[in-house]
């Protein structure tokens, strides 16, 4: 669905903006006085203003607003051409005026119906009546990564996976890539793992886990995944370093038993509603060839936590990249006694020693042309994505996180520079970036 605003009134942005920013107060105060103030701002022959006013209406409950929608809807039957921005909108009212009608089951029904009869391919209404139907709990389903993801087409797609809806057919022939997930498994995990199969329906997917998680999440997991089961290490390491080598190698070596070639390795926490994601992480990989080089490629690797003022700070959230490199990247020994630091800077220290690398740069140029030699810098909102320990990091916090990490556009940058110019292409020169590290936005 989409909103065509070209010919809206006024009000209508303001409205959008208020949205936007979350405040539903100033959007209330004004959908109340497009409404009510003479002459009327408000259109009630317009499918626009119905649509945006019932956002507010069904956030406040508002009856008032609900019945004059449906009363508009019940009068404008077949009035529309599909394809046109007034015909989406009324497939949106109808769906807005369905969910405040979903203690009244059977005019719920009627009006996703409606919407349905318009827009067939409409997963929010088809869900919802399935969900009517089945007499399933809605919130269960909603609510099954443990989590409220921030968009709404989120949790519709998280609802159609655990209702079983398949979003297509397979393809014929599928990727050679694979899925893997490594961590902690919960009572959340199976609605994950059901999620990537939905939106990645001919994709491998290996799960690496403990061998004392609960056999019913074990079980349940099973049904759309290979399971590995891991024993703990000696001693956990600082930030779980150590328990986390243990099982993104058991994820890595799973998915290489099972001749695979490239793999994208994330954490069991982490929800990509991408779909299609290895196919889209294929096409990313070979628009950017890796110079000569000891690696068979880039790995991929989110901007969160790619860290722009601590040296060799590489996102472990996920990464994608031919398995070789995965496996390199996590053959990092143990953690020893009495030596800690970021898991991040770890690993990256160690890939970046054991490539034997030696731009005989300062320690910050090298870092730059180190991340852009080797690797391909994603924001997370590209992969869709969702850390559920922290969903807010969809996008930068605050700025001054933002500012902390190397996003997409920072990577392009360093990419397209000529080589030598590493350090200038991040805007920062190295007086710049000791100024920055010291002043704590590293610290995050």
């Amino acid at each position: 669905m989409r909103f065509v605003m070209q010919f809206a009134p006024p009000w209508v942005y303001e409205l959008a903006g208020a949205l936007e920013a979350g405040d539903m107060d100033r959007a209330r105060q004004i959908c109340i006085r497009v409404s009510t103030q003479a002459p009327v701002i408000f259109n009630p022959d317009g499918p626009f203003d119905h649509a945006m006013r019932m956002v507010v209406a069904r956030a406040d409950n508002n009856l008032v607003w609900l019945e004059e929608t449906e009363a508009f809807l019940a009068a404008s039957v077949g009035r529309w051409t599909a394809g046109t921005e007034p015909h989406e909108s009324v497939v949106t009212a109808y769906h807005l005026a369905g969910l405040m009608r979903l203690p009244d089951p059977p005019r719920a029904i009627a009006h996703f119906e409606a919407a349905l009869s318009m827009e067939p391919d409409f997963l929010p209404a088809r869900l919802e009546l399935e969900i009517l139907r089945s007499g399933r709990d809605r919130g269960r389903i909603f609510g099954a990564l443990g989590v409220e993801p921030p968009r709404n087409d989120w949790a519709y797609r998280l609802a159609a996976s655990e209702l079983g809806r398949a979003p297509h057919a397979p393809e014929p022939d599928p990727p050679q890539g694979a899925i893997c997930l490594r961590g902690l498994c919960t009572e959340h995990t199976p609605a994950l793992v059901k999620l990537y199969r939905w939106l990645n329906p001919t994709t491998p997917i290996f799960v690496a886990t403990w061998r004392d998680t609960p056999r019913e999440i074990l079980q349940a997991i099973s049904e759309n995944a290979h399971v590995a089961l891991a024993p703990e290490p000696e001693t956990a390491g600082s930030q779980n370093k150590n328990r986390q080598i243990v099982l993104a190698r058991a994820a890595l070596l799973t998915a290489k038993f099972a001749n695979i070639s490239h793999a994208l390795l994330v954490r069991t926490d982490m929800a990509l509603f991408r779909a299609e994601i290895i196919s889209n992480l294929e096409s990313t990989y070979r628009s950017f060839p890796s110079p000569p080089s000891a690696t068979s490629g880039r790995l991929i690797v989110s901007d969160i936590f790619t860290r722009k003022f601590l040296w060799f700070h590489i996102s472990d959230l996920l990464a994608y990249g031919a398995l070789p490199d995965l496996i390199r990247h996590w053959s990092a020994p143990f953690e020893a006694k009495g030596i800690h630091n970021n898991t991040e800077q770890y690993l990256g220290n160690h890939l970046y020693n054991s490539l034997g690398i030696n731009y005989d740069d300062s320690i910050t140029d090298s870092y730059y042309k180190f991340v852009r030699d080797y690797f391909i810098i994603r924001d997370l909102s590209w992969f869709d994505g969702c850390w559920l320990k922290r969903p807010e990091l969809r996008t930068a916090a605050t700025q001054a996180f933002g500012d902390a990490c190397i996003s997409q556009l920072d990577w392009e940058r360093l990419y397209h520079a000529p080589p030598s110019r590493a350090l200038d292409a991040m805007s920062a020169g190295e007086g710049g970036v000791m100024i920055q590290a010291a002043l704590g936005i590293s610290t995050f």
